[in-house]
């Protein structure tokens, strides 16, 4: 019987009859639908299977001359199997870190992100009133940090650190996978 004939019999049906073939047709959809990953699940296998997620870019001196308004010589993002409190890490609520050094400058500036996915993609708020972050997966197994339109600021050990914002070059920055000794420092 063809879905077209399978509406037809339903509208001339009794409403029970009706609520009953809407519920089949909504199983079968489901059931024949490919299965997916979670976006947690596909950018941080490592850490979803106990480990470390690493994704890290290091900006050579070509491309920061090449981009004079951008002052991010160095991005990581970390992801581990457990939360600071120890809880795990899961694909609907994980912690990971967000480390940056800018030009002149040699400190490591970290901050915590609170992340909730939402199907290819995760929105995560940097601890302390940091600012936004959101994280997207790469088709290349790359991660794509943005700043959601905003700036983000950070806390050093001696200073304050602000970044991206509407005449920065700091906005959108793509990640590679990589070893967790990348993200070594990010503690």
């Amino acid at each position: 019987m063809k879905a077209t004939e399978v509406v037809q019999r339903t509208m001339t049906s009794s409403p029970a009859r009706v609520s009953l073939t809407a519920a089949i047709l909504t199983a079968t959809l489901v059931a024949s639908a490919p299965a997916t990953a979670s976006f947690y699940e596909e950018a941080f296998q490592d850490a979803a299977t106990g480990g470390i997620a690493c994704y890290a870019r290091s900006y050579d001196a070509a491309h920061l001359r090449a981009n004079s308004k951008q002052r991010v010589t160095f991005i990581a993002f970390k992801v581990s199997a457990r939360k600071a409190d120890g809880s795990a890490n899961r694909p609907g609520d994980f912690e990971g870190t967000l480390g940056l050094r800018v030009r002149n400058r040699q400190e490591l500036y970290v901050k915590s992100a609170y992340c909730k996915p939402d199907r290819s993609a995760a929105r995560c708020g940097l601890e302390s009133d940091g600012g936004e972050i959101r994280l997207q997966a790469g088709n290349d197994g790359s991660l794509r940090i943005d700043t959601a339109g905003g700036e983000i600021r950070i806390e050093g050990a001696r200073d304050f650190l602000e970044v991206g914002g509407k005449q920065s070059d700091d906005n959108v920055f793509r990640l590679t996978r990589s070893q967790a000794d990348a993200c070594g420092e990010l503690e």
